[in-house]
């Protein structure tokens, strides 16, 4: 089965390939570690919104190819773990995933580097902000603090509640990489519908913000025709809680920065790469 699993991703090149789940809250989480030959640091992989852990399927043969180990897992909701199919209570339940994650596949963030995606980044942000910085690096590409039309969202979600319960996943444009984008629309593990409950989590994921102050090195990555989050104003916000920020636009450069174009993925894998080198 699990061949079957990694031969549909396409994922090439592993040596060792370990998976199962393991319980956090209410949920059973999977997740995965790949490892190739020789291999001595690791990446931890967090998806973003309505995608799942082999979304990013390009980046993680390319981590495999260039001798990292990459361990990975499905938020709750999402991809082959438990809970409503777009769904979370609180995005407390995403920290304690993290956590879970972490400890299930022995993870020593002095020795690791994280990339998050979207949604994924936010997980991130709320381990540095707890204190926690001790990564040698983090990658945030298209980091959700705001989503676009923000202040719409926040005024109509108390509005809407009481009688919209779960949405349709519209088909946007969030990568100019077309073969990425069909098979997004047709992935098995993808969220076609989500729970109206994520958006009011989020919502107060985003009233409760307070900036923090962290020293991760940081990596950020951001295309200029985002139109998923609300990149003008995120950026900044991240700039000022992070010391050790360096911020990477892409001209063109879509939601799904990690699965762009060539064009444009040659660009941002060049720049990440030289930051977990």
């Amino acid at each position: 089965m699990e061949e079957e699993y990694l031969g549909y991703y396409h994922i090439e090149g592993y040596a060792d390939f370990r998976g199962g789940e393991f319980p956090s809250g209410a949920y059973s989480i999977w997740s995965w570690c790949l490892e190739p030959e020789k291999w001595e640091e690791t990446v931890v992989l967090l998806h973003g919104f309505l995608d799942h852990s082999l979304s990013n399927r390009l980046l993680v043969n390319e981590l495999l190819k260039r001798g990292f180990r990459v361990v990975a897992g499905d938020m709750p909701g999402h991809g082959r773990s438990s809970g409503i199919r777009g769904g979370i209570l609180s995005f407390r339940e995403y920290a304690d995933f993290f956590d879970g994650l972490l400890r299930r596949w022995d993870v020593r963030p002095e020795r690791s580097y994280a990339v998050g995606h979207s949604t994924g980044c936010s997980i991130l942000m709320d381990y540095n902000r707890r204190g926690s910085d001790n990564f040698k690096g983090v990658v945030m590409a298209a980091p959700l603090v705001k989503m676009n039309y923000q202040l719409l969202i926040d005024k109509g979600i108390d509005l809407a509640q009481d009688w919209i319960k779960v949405l349709p996943v519209r088909k946007t444009k969030s990568s100019g990489n077309k073969p990425f984008l069909k098979f997004k629309w047709k992935d098995p593990l993808g969220v076609k519908r989500f729970s109206l409950d994520w958006i009011k989590a989020m919502v107060e994921w985003n009233r409760e913000w307070e900036d923090f102050s962290s020293n991760q090195p940081l990596l950020l990555l951001q295309g200029d025709r985002d139109n998923v989050v609300e990149w003008k104003s995120n950026t900044p916000v991240l700039e000022r809680c992070y010391s050790r920020c360096r911020t990477v636009h892409y001209k063109k450069g879509r939601h799904h920065i990690l699965n762009e174009s060539e064009r444009i993925r040659r660009e941002v894998y060049r720049d990440l790469f030289a930051f977990l080198s």
